[in-house]
Order: C-alpha cells, then structure tokens, then sequence
C-alpha cells in the first residue's frame, strides 16, 4: 500500500541555491512523501518528481533523498549503494523501500563503471557493468545511484521507452549522454525530437573544482569553465542533450547541487564515506 501526502517546497535560489523547486526552462521539481508498508510497519519515503514527466500517465520516476531508510553512520539514512561499506541488510531494505515508494514492482540494477556502455534492460536480467540503461518493459525500475554525478532521465511519449544515465565527468567526457540517445533510436525507433529530458540534483558549478582540469578534460570544456577551475556541468549535460537532437523546451534541469544540500541528498565531495541517493524511470503497468 502507497499513499501520497505532498509537502510544501521552498522556492528556488538560482543555479546553486538550496531550494527545492526550479531549474531551466521553466522546469519545476514537487516533493512530497509517499507512505509505504515494509516489515510490519509503515514507513514515510520522501520524494522529487519533475513536473515535465509526471503529466505522462504512462510513465513513472522518482528521486530519493537521503532519509526514510535504515542505514546508520555516514550512510544515514536511504542509502542505495551497495559498495560503500554499509551494512549489506540494511541497503537491502533501503532499495524495497524506495522500489515500494516509486511503485515499481522490479528494479534493474547496474554495475556503475564510469564508462559509455549503454545496457538493455529486461526483467530478470543481469547487473551489467554499465552507466547507461535503455527499456520498454513496463513494471521495471530503471535505477541510478550517485553521491554527486548527476542522473539524466529519458522518456519517448511516441515509442514509449525510458533511459535512465549515469552522467559523471567520465562519462561525459565519452558522450554517454549522445551514445544513450543513439541506442534509443537503433533499439526502439526513438527520435531525438521526441524526447522528454530530466537532470536530477548533482554537483553544481559552485563546488566543481578541478584543480588538474587540463588534463582531465577536453579543451573545448573552457567554455563551461565559471570561476578558477570551477566548471558547469549541468549546462554541458544540457547542450549533450541538445546536441543529441533533444530540443531545449523539452528538457529541465533541477540545478540543485547536492554538496551544499548534503543534508538533503549524499555527496562525495562532501564526505567520502558516504551511501548513494537514487533516480528512477519506467513505465507504468499495463502498457
């Protein structure tokens, strides 16, 4: 059993702000809390959702915070990551209880390798090693964890498929943003204009220091470059995106940074030893 009790959000402060609701253009993000039965007891998970998607039936997303979980220490208390050094039962019980929240009744899972590999996901499947992940299977959860790379959500109203990526600067660096929306075209027919486009809370622009930037990044990088070694990765995802054939009114950004609302949401950059918060995106059942 599920019920939905929507809290107030603050409004936004700008692109590194703290608030809860806003983004680019004109995106609008609601938070609310959904009530979920697990273990013999009843449990209140607080989620985001992004205005762009949710007025799409067919379709369901969801993105975590760090409370309503089990796990204690530096990974309280919804931690989704399984390779942090939490306690194995407790991340557990975290993922059923945000597959429970979002409504999903399966969630496909991937290795996160900072690559370009995008996976196909089918029920049942395999955990890939993979940052990318492509379905049109309705019921299955399409799960990214991050502590500060951002999670880019895909959805084709005309074919109905969904992507979720994993977009860190490796992966960036590789396109895994372009290299997603061509699988989507080659496997399921999609065309880029027709696409939806979300971009969860990740680092922002005001905590994206790479000191050793020359030679990590590709020189044509300067462009996104904001103050010394700073860098604006949620414009460079949005022009991936636009760049991939994605048009600009069909996408929204939270441009919320997750290190400077860390008691929100799970940042490296903020404290290494930390869990995972998580995106999610499929299609509803019944489809």
């Amino acid at each position: 059993m599920a019920e939905v009790y929507p809290v107030p959000s603050s409004k936004t402060s700008g692109r590194s702000g703290p608030g809860i609701r806003g983004g680019a253009h004109g995106a609008g993000m609601t938070r609310y809390l959904r009530r979920v039965e697990t273990g013999g007891e009843s449990v209140w998970i607080p989620l985001i959702s992004f205005t762009l998607l949710s007025g799409f039936p067919e379709v369901m997303h969801a993105v975590s915070t760090r409370r309503g979980g089990m796990s204690r220490g530096p990974f309280s208390s919804l931690n989704l990551g399984d390779h942090v050094g939490d306690d194995p039962e407790d991340v557990r019980n975290n993922l059923l209880r945000f597959r429970g929240a979002a409504g999903f009744s399966e969630l496909f899972l991937l290795h996160q390798v900072h690559g370009d590999r995008v996976a196909v996901a089918e029920r049942d499947g395999p955990c890939p090693d993979a940052d990318a992940v492509i379905t049109r299977e309705p019921g299955l959860g399409l799960l990214i964890r991050q502590a500060d790379c951002a999670s880019v959500l895909l959805f084709d109203p005309e074919t109905k498929a969904v992507a979720n990526i994993h977009s860190g600067w490796r992966g960036l660096v590789r396109n895994i943003v372009g290299s997603t929306v061509y699988a989507m075209k080659q496997v399921f027919g999609c065309r880029p204009e027709h696409l939806l486009a979300v971009q969860t809370p990740s680092l922002g622009p005001c905590c994206a220091e790479y000191k050793d930037h020359r030679h990590r990044f590709p020189s044509r990088w300067q462009r996104y470059m904001r103050e010394a070694a700073h860098f604006d990765f949620w414009e460079l995802i949005e022009h991936q995106l636009m760049e991939s054939g994605i048009r600009e009114q069909r996408m929204a950004s939270a441009h919320i940074c997750t290190r400077c609302r860390r008691e929100l949401f799970y940042s490296y950059r903020a404290q290494p030893i930390t869990g995972r918060f998580g995106a999610v995106i499929g299609l509803s059942h019944g489809l």
